[in-house]
């Protein structure tokens, strides 16, 4: 490409150079041929000047002969007259025919000008001529550039020539490596079929698994909130198999501490009936792991008091953090306890005082004296059990413009806004 474009600059250079030229050339030709023209009206004007003084001095010599001829004497030779006759006549007639030959010529140039005036002949002869020149260096151009094409015609076709023959040796070369490839891939194809057939068997093996692995889990009631964490799967698949393994292990070890925690508290229940005979006030956290201790079991359950997500910070003060379930129980014990009678909103006659999910616990109420006794009265009950509330997490509510402040042990809690 860069070779055809230097060329083709090259070729414009050598078209500029040359139409300058010509144009040059022209210049020169046309200054002379308009002092061709001046020296010859200058001749003319000559000549016409010569030719009056000769038929000035032939006029003389006329009547020099007449007056000879009339009073000397004169001697004819008939020859040389006769030659003079003979000379005089083809003068005659070669004037004549240069004369017909000069008549045919201004009516051809009239014929094909269609003008008689001169200035507009030489005018249109050099519009002619400018023409005439401009497609003969059109054509040289022509010449030129057919024949640099040639020499790349010729050159394509030796190239082609040499490509062909190198496709022809390379043909061979690529048949005999598709022969082998064809072996190759048969034997390929071979092992490929049997590692296919252990696929087929190892995922149906696979696919039993995790369908008794599905059933285990929906059995246990596993949570798919960590399956919609993960691209939003809503069930355990294969890419979640280790998942789902440490969700039933950690299901059923739950399971196993919810049943021994209730069995430790129906047992300290069944006891404390049977030793007070009347109703019992609370059952604390203390006394649920005094009982735990004494059937000889150790159970490992999350510490509560560090995560971040709950509103209840308890522990208890003979030994590790309760179990959620246990903390859930003591909250309806205790719930189920205070006297919240005719104290929250009243709806319709009836009146709703707090709203319990798992270890959450929101309390309503229509004043801020209602909510303050319903706190420290919910405060000193959690206390005896042997559970705090979360001072930080606990916050109040209200549509009211009025905020009255409400304390906890002389500590105001948070509003938020509603």
């Amino acid at each position: 490409m860069m070779n055809s474009l230097s060329k083709g600059k090259k070729f414009l250079t050598d078209l500029f150079e040359s139409s300058t030229l010509a144009y040059d050339q022209r210049d020169e030709w046309c200054t002379k041929l308009k002092s061709t023209q001046e020296k010859g009206k200058m001749d003319q004007m000559l000549q016409v000047q010569e030719m009056r003084e000769l038929k000035k001095a032939y006029d003389n010599e006329i009547k020099l002969y007449n007056f000879l001829a009339k009073k000397g004497l004169k001697r004819i030779n008939m020859k040389q007259e006769e030659r003079a006759e003979e000379e005089k006549r083809l003068k005659e007639e070669e004037e004549i025919n240069l004369l017909h030959g000069h008549l045919k010529i201004l009516r051809d140039i009239y014929d094909y000008t269609k003008e008689t005036d001169i200035e507009n002949i030489i005018e249109d002869f050099e519009m002619r001529e400018q023409e005439n020149f401009s497609i003969y260096k059109l054509l040289n151009d022509f010449c030129a550039e057919n024949q640099v094409l040639s020499h790349e015609v010729t050159k394509l076709r030796r190239d082609i020539d040499d490509r062909r023959d190198w496709n022809d040796m390379m043909s061979g070369k690529r048949e005999e490596q598709l022969d082998n490839l064809n072996k190759e891939l048969k034997i390929q194809m071979t092992k490929t079929r049997e590692m296919k057939d252990k696929h087929d068997e190892r995922k149906q093996l696979i696919d039993s698994t995790m369908e008794k692995i599905s059933d285990i889990f929906k059995m246990l009631d596993c949570s798919i909130e960590p399956y919609q964490n993960l691209l939003g799967d809503k069930e355990p698949s294969l890419n979640t198999f280790d998942l789902s393994l440490r969700l039933i292990n950690e299901k059923i070890k739950e399971y196993i501490h919810c049943a021994y925690y209730y069995v430790s508290v129906a047992r300290l229940l069944e006891r404390k009936t049977s030793a007070e005979e009347g109703e019992i006030d609370f059952i604390t956290l203390e006394e649920v792991h005094g009982e735990v201790r004494t059937t000889g079991s150790v159970l490992a359950a999350p510490d509560w008091d560090s995560s971040p997500d709950r509103d209840v910070s308890c522990r208890s003060k003979t030994g590790g953090p309760p179990f959620p379930n246990t903390i859930i129980s003591i909250l309806e014990n205790i719930i189920g306890k205070l006297d919240f009678h005719k104290i929250g909103l009243c709806i319709k006659g009836e009146y709703l005082s707090h709203l319990r999910f798992a270890d959450d616990l929101a309390l309503l109420s229509e004043t801020a004296g209602q909510m303050q006794h319903m706190i420290e009265t919910q405060h000193q009950a959690s206390i005896k059990v042997g559970l705090e509330m979360n001072l930080i997490k606990t916050k109040i509510m209200t549509n009211n413009r009025w905020k009255n402040p409400i304390t906890i042990n002389g500590e105001p809690l948070k509003y938020e806004k509603c």
